[in-house]
């Protein structure tokens, strides 16, 4: 039993935003010192706004609201308790203190493994960080206007017959505030908006469809007149994806070199070296004996892998769960793994710094260090050629991309995944799995081969990295469900990121 393995959640009263709420952190703060108890307290308030619209008309528009106050409480000899609750008022946040006490105390009957390692923190004091953006600044008429004006930008984009464009204009406003008995009191916001467009139809009577987003730090941000523009480029580029992509066509023989798009290498960075590298990941193949492998080589020594905040970025968090600052860390310099994502409870464990690496779905989560915006960088990548655009990049592009570098090898095949569908990967076995919407097949002039799977073993995949191709495209975005607590999570790469053949790593068709 680990020493926060007892928890509760209770949930009461009306959920409450607005205001600092400093009423609440005082009558928690009073319990806790009448009980001798340190505390971590996260405040936490959450609205968003869901709009709709289809083929040009108002679908529908809904939002929802979340507040409440998560408490770790820790007895003087380390044993630790959580409870929370969905009710910010002052007597319901001091209740919360109380079950969390009273959970601590039982965690140390159970004989919960003890830690005492918040004590030694030092306070960050009273810190407010302004973002500085308007999250709601349209009113329910203009954003409508807007979405529907975003959408007609897609006129004449098609992906069959019976053509359907549905659009989401998602807002969501999130705050926090996370106080310790050591005097921290930290107020961060996380506002964020993503437009979707999802592009559906028919091809020789199998459904077919293409989407594309677009994200920002505010409601306005993803309809922007260059965001509008942007969104338009990459929904074109799939929905050409998808038409010439209709069904599963057989591989060429042999063992491909591989092509990501940066959606796809964001997935490769998140599944193939960011869960293995979070210090309270248990048996990960980058570990030996509980501790990161720091100092062995897993790269060409071009290769970066960083996680940590990218102001204006869909995922920005400038301090951790626990009220200590979010640093960038550079998981792999020089294609060395030299550190990890740590938080307060695990990072000495893993032999790692604690780098503030922990995150929170919502108040009544416990936290666990997860990424923010991680990203593969090459230090030698090269740029596109002059008319190719990162956002609207043709087989034909690639293929010259690749010949400039001496990349694109008569008689080997060489296949260009784009379309990232999401995946996983197993930390134990050192494996993943995702899927990407379309594959080409640049060896016979970019044939269309069907959506595809990609899999393979991590050290191998990043021991395959041999080029970046054009700017730094961070924007790929998605959500993370470790452990079943959702976070969103953003990242990329270089507009393309070329792997070599190697074995272990292997495309095959999908559904």
């Amino acid at each position: 039993m680990d020493a926060c393995s007892l928890t509760e959640h209770h949930q009461t009263g009306t959920l409450l935003t607005g205001s600092a709420h400093d009423d609440t952190v005082a009558a928690a703060l009073e319990t806790a010192r009448a009980l001798g108890l340190y505390v971590i307290l996260r405040l936490h308030t959450l609205i968003e706004s869901r709009l709709t619209v289809v083929d040009g008309r108002l679908d529908r528009r809904r939002g929802s609201r979340l507040g409440g106050v998560g408490v770790h409480a820790f007895t003087a000899d380390g044993a630790v308790g959580f409870a929370s609750v969905d009710d910010l008022r002052p007597a319901a946040a001091s209740e919360a203190v109380k079950r969390a006490g009273a959970l601590a105390e039982a965690a140390r009957l159970a004989g919960a493994r003890p830690t005492t390692v918040a004590f030694a923190l030092e306070s960050q004091g009273r810190i407010r960080v302004p973002d500085n953006v308007a999250v709601n600044a349209l009113s329910p008429a203009d954003e409508l206007r807007a979405v529907v004006g975003a959408q007609e930008a897609l006129a004449g984009l098609a992906v069959g017959d019976g053509r359907t464009v549905r659009s989401l204009h998602h807002v969501i406003d999130e705050r926090w505030r996370i106080v310790r008995s050591d005097g921290t009191d930290v107020s961060f916001g996380a506002p964020r908006a993503v437009l979707r467009h999802d592009l559906s139809g028919r091809l020789d009577g199998r459904p077919a469809r293409a989407a594309a987003s677009v994200s920002g730090p505010d409601q306005t941000a993803p309809l922007s007149a260059p965001a509008v523009t942007q969104i338009a480029r990459r929904v074109g580029r799939a929905a050409w994806a998808a038409r010439v992509s209709v069904g599963p066509t057989p591989l060429p023989p042999g063992r491909p070199r591989i092509v990501l798009g940066h959606a796809l290498a964001k997935g490769l960075a998140h599944e193939a070296i960011g869960h293995l590298c979070e210090s309270d990941v248990d048996g990960s193949v980058l570990l030996r004996q509980g501790r990161l492998r720091l100092g062995e080589r897993l790269a060409r020594d071009t290769v970066a892998v960083v996680d940590g905040p990218l102001p204006g970025q869909y995922v920005q968090q400038p301090y951790s769960a626990n009220g200590i600052p979010r640093q960038t860390v550079r998981l792999l310099d020089g294609g060395m793994l030299v550190a990890g994502l740590g938080d307060l409870f695990s990072a000495a464990t893993a032999g790692v710094p604690i780098t503030g690496a922990c995150r929170s779905a919502s108040f009544r989560d416990r936290p666990t260090p997860r990424m923010t915006n991680i990203r593969i960088v090459i230090a030698d990548a090269t740029p596109l050629p002059p008319a190719a655009d990162p956002d609207d990049l043709s087989p034909d592009d690639v293929r010259a991309a690749l010949s400039r570098l001496g990349l694109l090898d008569a008689g080997r095949p060489t296949l260009y995944l784009t379309g990232y569908r999401g995946g996983q990967a197993h930390p134990r076995r050192g494996d993943f799995v995702f899927g990407a919407e379309a594959a080409f097949d640049l060896g016979a002039g970019g044939a269309p081969l069907g959506p595809v799977s990609f899999t393979g073993l991590a050290e191998r995949a990043l021991a395959a990295i041999v080029a970046g191709i054009g700017p730094l495209c961070t924007d790929a975005i998605g959500t993370c469900g470790k452990d079943g607590s959702n976070v969103t999570s953003s990242g990329g790469s270089h507009a393309l990121l070329v792997l070599d053949p190697d074995p272990d790593l292997i495309v095959s068709p999908s559904a």
